[in-house]
């Protein structure tokens, strides 16, 4: 089309630079003037016919415009048709590049036209609300979705202001945020609890940014929300089921606790807490293994590699409590698994089962002190019979014989060992059936003081006494009751030969049912008397109150099972504490009465 626009404007003639009239007047004149110079030169010469000279004439007339009318008239029509013919190419070449680049614009067109027709159904289709509004707020777009959690038609919003949707419980301070925050050409993220048109409440969730024009400037917001109601009831019923389970773990009686892939404790309640007497903080900074008695380790290494492979474990172990006591405890654990089916750790509820354990020990030992005390009874009876024949028959003898002999002496010897024995079988007598009870008010502190004091008279032991006045009152047998204690002081004396203290201590006690002690729920006084001896091995500290079982060079072994034998009638408990090296705590619960004590 340049080239067209070029050819155009050039106009014939113009390197002459003459007017076409002077042109054609000087043509003539020379044409006039040759043809004239030539017919004078062939007449001078050779004189023609008139016939002949006019053809002559003619041909040297045409000779001599030829080359005239080439170059007036041919030649420019010739560069006419070229420039034309030129010019019809460059038009033709225009108008093919014209038709291409129409035919580009056509589908350029047409691929803007169907993106932007996918685009138009995307957002009438999508499943997400999507609202655009001009730089004041003001609705111009909504998508059907919105009309359809919102409850508006398309025409009840364009030119409202979203606020149609606000409820009471979005804060205002929530909505002036978003508004500073999109108007500065940022993008706001966040939820709303917005209200339908039928006054139902419902949560979305939004992106809201401004759209810019070419010259980067704010014309319009965009916002895309979606209806998340569903899954905030999920979340809210998640969390309920969350607070009611960890409500649930944590009032529970049972101890529970949770470990993660690594073995390591990641949650914990407070019965647990309670149980082993550690605070939660310090629980999750241990190991599981570490709560372990060591009688248990076994049992619990297990069990821990059974994780991956056992869903339920059932077992009972030992644990040790941060006072390192013995917790006896059922475990019941179960291995936890993601929904891809991979292990996410394991949770355990504990069942304390030490005060059981405790009673059924007890259980166990009276029994076998029952069935001891049977057979001890008919074996003393028989041989107290046997005594009696064999005193009378020493006495026959000894009047029969002469005190100065020495024989007599024998006999005496003979007649001392059958009465020692005669007072042993006594004891066993006493140990299988027990005296009957004769329970009347003490005073709990005096009887304490009276009989370690006889005890420890002509000894080197030296008593300290721990007894508050406000000790709650007892109804127990004073003779039987005296025996205990003087047992147990004659056991302090025996383990410290070189002397010691023993610390005498009385107090007030209210077992609950929950506590690891094999008794009753109620109220008792607890009566400890501990020592400063070598102490007992743990190996034996079960059969102390076994008849005859002794870890000391004097005694019968008769003196603590008669003790246990009497707080046991008395419904009470003596237990024994020892540690190799430290010493030994005898401790006794006796029930408290409801009548006050006599001063």
């Amino acid at each position: 089309m340049n080239n067209l626009k070029t050819i155009s404007k050039k106009e014939p003639h113009a390197e002459s630079g003459l007017s076409p009239v002077y042109f054609l007047v000087i043509l003539a004149l020379c044409i006039f003037l040759a043809e004239a110079l030539i017919m004078f030169i062939i007449n001078a010469l050779l004189p023609f016919s008139p016939l002949l000279e006019t053809l002559i004439d003619s041909t040297l007339l045409i000779l001599v415009i030829s080359p005239f009318l080439y170059i007036l008239f041919f030649r420019p029509l010739t560069r006419n048709l070229a420039e034309r013919v030129c010019a019809e190419k460059a038009l033709k070449k225009a108008n093919d590049e014209l038709e291409r680049r129409v035919e580009e614009r056509t589908t350029d067109l047409a691929l803007v036209n169907e993106r932007l027709n996918k685009f138009f159904r995307a957002v009438e289709q999508s499943t997400v609300s999507i609202v655009i509004t001009d730089t004041d707020g003001n609705i111009e777009y909504v998508n059907p979705k919105f009309t359809q959690v919102s409850g508006y038609a398309f025409e009840e919003v364009i030119e409202q202001n979203p606020r149609i949707l606000k409820s009471e419980d979005t804060p205002s301070e929530e909505y002036k945020m978003l508004w500073e925050t999109i108007t500065s050409g940022m993008e706001w993220q966040g939820e709303f609890h917005n209200k339908k048109k039928n006054g139902e409440l419902f949560w979305e969730s939004a992106t809201i940014c401004p759209i810019r024009n070419t010259n980067g400037e704010i014309t319009n917001f965009l916002a895309v929300k979606k209806d998340i109601t569903k899954q905030k009831q999920a979340e809210d019923a998640l969390r309920e089921s969350e607070e009611k389970y960890r409500n649930i773990i944590n009032t529970s009686r049972e101890g529970f606790n949770a470990l993660n892939t690594k073995l390591e404790i990641v949650q914990v309640n407070d019965a647990f807490c309670e149980m082993l007497g550690f605070e939660p903080e310090e629980l999750m900074e241990k190991k599981p293994i570490e709560l372990v008695h060591e009688d248990s380790l076994r049992v619990i290494k297990e069990q821990l590699s059974k994780i991956p492979t056992t869903p339920y474990r059932n077992y009972e172990a030992v644990l040790k409590a941060k006072d390192s006591s013995e917790v006896h405890v059922i475990i019941n654990a179960t291995t936890t698994r993601n929904a891809s089916g991979e292990v996410t750790g394991t949770f355990a509820f504990f069942t304390d089962i030490t005060k059981w354990k405790k009673v059924e020990e007890e259980a166990i030992k009276a029994q076998r002190l029952k069935s001891i005390g049977i057979f001890a009874g008919g074996v003393a009876h028989d041989f107290k019979n046997f005594l009696v024949g064999a005193l009378g028959q020493i006495s026959m003898a000894k009047r029969k014989t002469n005190p100065s002999e020495a024989v007599y002496k024998k006999l005496e010897r003979i007649e001392k060992a059958c009465v020692q024995a005669e007072s042993l079988s006594e004891q066993l007598l006493n140990f299988s059936k027990g005296a009957a009870l004769i329970k009347k008010k003490i005073s709990i502190e005096v009887l304490l003081k009276d009989s370690v004091l006889f005890v420890l008279g002509n000894s080197n032991v030296r008593p300290e006494f721990s007894i508050p006045e406000d000790l709650w009152p007892l109804e127990v047998d004073e003779g039987q009751m005296s025996q205990v204690i003087i047992n147990l002081m004659m056991n302090s004396i025996q383990a410290m030969p070189q002397g010691g203290t023993v610390l005498v201590r009385a107090e007030n006690s209210a077992i609950a049912e929950d506590q690891a002690i094999p008794l009753p729920e109620g109220r008792y006084v607890k009566i400890s008397i501990q020592d400063n001896g070598p102490g007992i091995p743990r190996e034996h500290i079960q059969n102390v109150f076994d008849p005859y079982f002794t870890t000391k060079d004097k005694g019968s072994g008769l003196g603590l099972a008669t003790s246990y034998s009497i707080v046991k009638k008395h419904d009470g408990l003596i237990e024994a504490e020892s540690e190799s090296g430290v010493g030994t705590t005898f401790t006794i619960y006796l029930p408290a009465s409801v009548k006050r004590p006599c001063p």
